[in-house]
């Protein structure tokens, strides 16, 4: 009974193994687009496939966090400085050197 057990055991992990190794073999991918609004608003476009674990930041704070797989969607930033640059990353941060898949610097209209 205790050789079942572990040969069950061995059987399970050996499937998780494969499974986690043919899942990893996707590269992420990623894309932003940026728009700014007004001089204290930047509007961003983004989608992302096979994702860890994607998250838009803007310089190093995260803003949105989007799990595993693949999406889009628009992120508006509000409250900025005016006639001040800005960088926006979207990242794959499941990876432990937190791949950066793509990156735009914009910057605020000035005031009027």
């Amino acid at each position: 009974m205790k050789k079942f057990k572990l040969y069950s055991l061995l059987i399970v992990i050996v499937a998780f193994i494969i499974l986690v190794t043919v899942g990893c073999n996707e590269v992420p991918s990623g894309d932003i687009g940026v728009k700014s609004v007004d001089s204290r608003t930047i509007t961003i476009s983004y989608s992302f496939d096979d994702s860890y674990i994607g998250g838009l930041f803007l310089e190093d704070e995260l803003k949105i966090n989007f799990g595993y797989g693949s999406g889009s969607g628009l992120y508006t930033q509000t409250g900025l400085q005016s006639d001040t640059e800005y960088v926006f990353c979207l990242k794959d941060i499941g990876d432990p050197g937190q791949t950066v898949l793509d990156s735009k610097t914009i910057k605020t209209l000035a005031d009027k």
